[in-house]
């Protein structure tokens, strides 16, 4: 169980690494919220983790499935039922991405 932890303790730093060097890469909101809507494909206003996913290759993260849902748990989501995040959860989540640690 240990070694689980220490496994999501490094995957996290890795991950928060990328998230830090796109966002240096300063996407503008409109981007973001472009690209949101995209992954948004059932219209709900929210996305689940497959669809954040694909949006964050089209953001040009280059993540591994761990640390896209790793990133995704730490994203606030709808509701404590519904695994989905809206665009004002990610953006707030985004701006701070810098100061997480992910861990």
């Amino acid at each position: 169980m240990c070694f689980v932890g220490i496994l999501y303790i490094i995957v996290g730093k890795i991950a928060h690494t990328k998230f830090v060097n796109a966002k240096e890469a300063m996407l503008s909101e409109h981007t973001i919220a472009a690209k949101f809507n995209e992954a948004d494909v059932e219209d709900k206003g929210s996305i689940n983790l497959e669809q954040f996913e694909i949006m964050t290759k089209s953001l040009g993260m280059e993540l591994e499935k761990r640390e896209v849902e790793i990133a995704f748990l730490e994203i606030p989501k709808v509701s404590d039922k519904e695994d989905r995040i809206t665009l004002e959860s990610f953006k707030n989540w985004w701006t701070k991405a810098d100061t997480l640690d992910f861990v």
